[in-house]
């Protein structure tokens, strides 16, 4: 019988077939542990994650960089002032500085803007009163305007919707001024709308007085709701002089009536020119004080 050849005769290589043995081997140890693996217990989602609003930061770490100013001084008198910063809202970058101010300076806020309510809040936890400051029609037809802008014409309950509905966006303010507004201080009917709504919530109505046209002192006595009317421009001209002259016309405002209210605005100029001029104002024998303090129902007879 003829004999059978050994497949490992000299010559051949073993390699192909240790290589091929140990790819066997890996396969079938793989296959064995996909079926003899514990199974894992199914993972249960537990409650969604509540998500929290970081509280608003009432007092930044650093002040922002001020523009710088020069020391101040005023002539001797005695009153009481009330300073007045319109258009808060659109930023908080202004905090820091009226921070530092350390005195009752009175902020007005634009309503339903991305800050607005932050703003009241920073102001309000370091003893600044906070008023809404409502848009209102111009006399410039071609004067921007807000979606809450009161018109003249206006049916009584859109006024007091859009008077509401701002209100909700300016927490804890004590009173109301008015944005613009050169046309709608001047229509009586409009303005006892305002102002009978602003009592019934309890609050007092600061007129900007941008027109000499305005009516609302009149409507003030009518109503019996506290009342006050701006004195002096504090910064049409944005510059620390400027500015240095008009808070002069305002102290002698106030020497001579017993009080004044100055009105300026959220802008680094201004803050910086108050870091210095307060303390100042105070050293020559006036009070700063809230626009609340000052306000009083209008005798109609004057």
């Amino acid at each position: 019988m003829p004999r059978k050849r050994s497949p490992f005769r000299k010559g051949k290589s073993l390699v192909p077939f240790v290589g091929a043995g140990f790819i066997a081997l890996l396969v079938l140890s793989f296959i064995l542990g996909r079926t003899t693996a514990v199974p894992r217990s199914p993972v249960r989602a537990g409650p969604p994650a509540v998500t929290r609003t970081a509280p608003v930061p009432v007092l930044p770490p650093k002040p922002a960089a001020l523009p710088s100013s020069p020391a101040f001084s005023f002539p001797r008198g005695k009153g009481k002032i009330a300073i007045v910063l319109d258009d808060w809202g659109y930023t908080m970058k202004q905090v820091p500085a009226l921070v530092s101010i350390h005195r009752p300076v009175t902020l007005s806020v634009l309503p339903g803007l991305d800050h607005s309510a932050d703003v009241a809040r920073a102001a309000r936890a370091n003893g600044h009163e906070v008023i809404l400051h409502m848009p209102m029609e111009a006399m410039d037809p071609k004067a921007p305007r807000e979606s809450s802008t009161l018109l003249v014409g206006m049916p009584r309950r859109q006024v007091i919707e859009n008077l509401e509905r701002s209100l909700s966006t300016i927490p804890s303010a004590r009173g109301i001024s008015n944005h613009q507004g050169s046309k709608a201080t001047a229509d009586a009917p409009l303005m006892e709308v305002v102002l009978k709504e602003a009592k019934r919530r309890g609050l007092y109505f600061l007129d900007s007085y941008v027109s000499n046209r305005s009516v609302c002192a009149e409507v003030a006595a009518q109503v019996r709701i506290p009342f006050a009317q701006r004195a002096v421009f504090l910064d049409n001209e944005q510059s620390a002089p400027a500015i240095q002259k008009q808070l002069e016309e305002l102290a002698l405002a106030a020497s001579k009536h017993g009080q004044a209210i100055g009105i300026g605005h959220d802008r680094p100029v201004m803050l910086a020119v108050l870091q210095k001029a307060v303390p100042a104002l105070e050293k020559a024998g006036y009070t700063i004080v809230p626009v609340s303090e000052l306000t009083e129902i209008p005798d109609s007879k004057n």
